[in-house]
């Protein structure tokens, strides 16, 4: 007779051995009986735990044998604290986290609970161990999740307070360009504010890939694969160019219906994959391209990597299934990606041989027509007819730069909505209402609004000009509002063409 499941002095609660190790054998979680330090029961769950061929391969061997080296202190303090309780009463610890080690030396996560009893007459420990290597995973991608979201918080408000100073800026040096370009004595001037020009277009564009991080709510709309790609490379260079040659070929008219920032973040994650998948000895190489196939656009990520054994092929697109340690990657798993896919009408597809490199394919309908309503095309100034123009910003510097670079316009300057609306009630006659979305107290948003309720011909007028939609209500206002709508930074040239189209 076994008193398995009870202490010295408890017949009540006691159960005969073979009971017991049916039991035991037929828990679905990992079951290890210690003794003197040495393994004196394993059940089969436990084997397969410790990727042993069965139980016995675990008898006699110490415990510490299975955990992970530096988890050895405070696995023993665990169960030198069980085994000096009180006497006559059930000793026992857990819930804890280990890392368990098995036989083939692989590192588990596990869950430990454990109590004392006594096995064939004598004291032990039973110790029972779940795997949590899922539960962990899960945690660290909902843990990433969160990081991505704070960093897409942190780049709408960076990208929102950088594009009001790039705006009056890039406005000001071309006035400065064109009130030089009429002075030859002035050349030195032209070429360094030429220069300075330059150097302030790559901060637009490095604000506006930061907006890939950003939440997007926006209809998919036609957008051009190669810049997407080119703003997704950008973000992705820092950490390929010490792993790897980035090689990229695109088809450069090639447009989907899509959303900029999803569709980067897919082609971000699949980068960040291939990457990782590079061993730190080989000399590594990542192609990115698209390219037309009939009526599909063909987007490759393709690299040189480890690859994927045939088995897990079928599996790498399934929730929460990696082949990466615990918390690498970039939170954005590949199921997700195939989701986001398959939401334009696409398809997530891979091919990978062991050694050789691994290549993931994106399929999605070609669009043929249609234009993006982002940003429009830069073209040299143009200047179309005089327009009554009303312009609603909260920043001085933008209202006096726009006077500038706007000459030859028939200009209301205003600081806020508010003072907007008074004015509009007392003189509606304006061909184009350029208003800033984001404005404190009397937003643009406000504006609009106002406008929609009490003179909708005027509302129609309205162009929103945005340095980033931070809020949940911008971000709506621009999904339904029919009206167009631009980002900061604009040239003058764009003003142009925005006043040109007016009437």
């Amino acid at each position: 007779m076994l008193s398995g499941l009870s202490w010295e002095g408890d017949a009540q609660n006691s159960i005969d051995d073979a009971a017991l190790r049916f039991i035991l054998a037929h828990l679905p979680y990992a079951v290890l009986i210690h003794q003197a330090g040495r393994i004196v029961y394993a059940n089969q769950a436990a084997a397969t735990l410790l990727e042993c061929a069965g139980p016995s391969e675990l008898l006699g061997r110490p415990w510490q044998s299975f955990m992970a080296p530096d988890e050895h202190a405070s696995a023993q303090a665990n169960v030198r604290s069980a085994i000096e309780s009180e006497a006559g009463l059930p000793a026992r610890f857990g819930p804890v986290e280990r890392r368990a080690l098995s036989a083939l030396g692989n590192s588990v996560p596990v869950e430990l609970h454990a109590f004392t009893l006594n096995w064939e007459g004598k004291p032990a420990l039973l110790v029972s161990a779940s795997d949590i290597s899922s539960r962990k995973s899960i945690e660290s991608k909902l843990r990433e999740a969160d990081r991505m979201a704070a960093v897409g918080t942190l780049a709408a408000g960076v990208a929102h307070e950088v594009n009001n100073p790039l705006a009056y800026i890039i406005a000001n040096l071309t006035f400065a360009e064109e009130k030089l370009t009429q002075d030859p004595a002035q050349a030195e001037a032209l070429e360094a504010v030429l220069e300075a020009h330059q150097g302030i277009e790559r901060v637009r564009q490095v604000v506006s890939d930061l907006k890939t991080f950003t939440h997007d709510d926006q209809k998919p709309q036609p957008v051009n694969v190669a810049k997407v790609i080119q703003g997704t490379v950008k973000i992705a260079s820092a950490q390929l160019r010490h792993r790897a040659r980035l090689e990229v070929t695109v088809h450069r008219t090639a447009r989907v219906l899509a959303t900029e920032t999803r569709l980067s973040q897919v082609l971000l994650n699949l980068l960040v994959n291939a990457a990782q998948a590079i061993a730190d000895d080989r000399e590594g190489r990542i192609t990115i391209s698209s390219r037309v196939e009939n009526s599909d656009v063909v987007i490759e990520v393709t690299d040189n990597g480890v690859g994927i054994p045939p088995e897990l092929v079928d599996r790498i697109m399934d929730p929460f299934f990696t082949t990466k340690p615990v918390g690498v990657g970039t939170g954005l798993g590949l199921s997700v990606c195939k989701n986001i896919v398959e939401s334009y009408g696409g398809t997530l597809e891979v091919e990978s041989t062991v050694g050789v490199g691994t290549t993931m394919r994106i399929r999605l309908p070609r669009q043929r027509s249609g234009a993006s309503v982002v940003r429009p095309v830069v073209v040299p100034r143009e200047r179309g007819p005089k327009r009554r123009v009303m312009v609603i910003d909260d920043d001085p510097m933008i209202l006096r730069s726009l006077k500038r670079v706007l000459q030859g316009h028939d200009l209301t300057l205003m600081p806020g909505g508010a003072e907007a609306l008074n004015a509009l009630a007392r003189d509606p006659e304006f061909d184009i209402i350029l208003c800033d979305l984001m404005m404190p107290n009397v937003s643009g948003m406000d504006v609009y609004h106002r406008l929609t309720e009490d003179a909708p011909e005027l509302a129609a007028r309205v162009v929103f000009l945005s340095g980033g939609a931070v809020t949940p209500q911008a971000q709506q206002l621009l999904k339904e509002a029919p009206n167009r709508r631009y980002e900061k930074p604009l040239s003058p040239a764009e003003l142009d063409e925005i006043l040109r189209s007016a009437g």
